[in-house]
């Protein structure tokens, strides 16, 4: 990872990456680190299959999957506690808390943490 800059990649991110949209080209040679919680969500997605599945496979092994652990567990409930987010929302948002990584994202919810490191891309 040296001399690139890593993020955790929301799932939105990781979707848009896919789709080759003009905002994410500054980040083609970016260490995206994303959570459990990113990768069941982008491949958890009903009749996926074929093509689309290889594609999203293969850049999940590209990626870095973040332990959730005792500690994530425990921010993302005082996340939950002092906000109405979803909870794998909070799970992502208390994983890039943990690890002390910049969480990047074109949803404007994670506005509401006050101690994320944040990359909010208009998209």
């Amino acid at each position: 990872m040296s001399g690139i800059k890593s993020f955790l990649a929301d799932t939105n991110i990781l979707v848009y990456y896919l789709e080759g949209r003009p905002q994410l080209l500054p980040y083609s040679d970016t260490n995206f680190l994303i959570s459990i919680i990113t990768e069941v969500e982008f491949l958890g997605v009903k009749y996926l299959q074929g093509i689309s599945l290889q594609k999203r496979e293969s850049l999940v092994k590209d990626c870095i999957a973040l332990a959730f652990d005792e500690e994530v567990k425990n921010i993302a409930i005082r996340i939950k506690q002092q906000t109405k987010m979803k909870t794998p929302d909070a799970i992502v948002a208390a994983t890039a808390i943990k690890y002390g990584i910049t969480l990047l994202t074109a949803d404007k919810e994670f506005k509401k943490i006050p101690d994320l490191s944040l990359l909010l891309l208009e998209i």
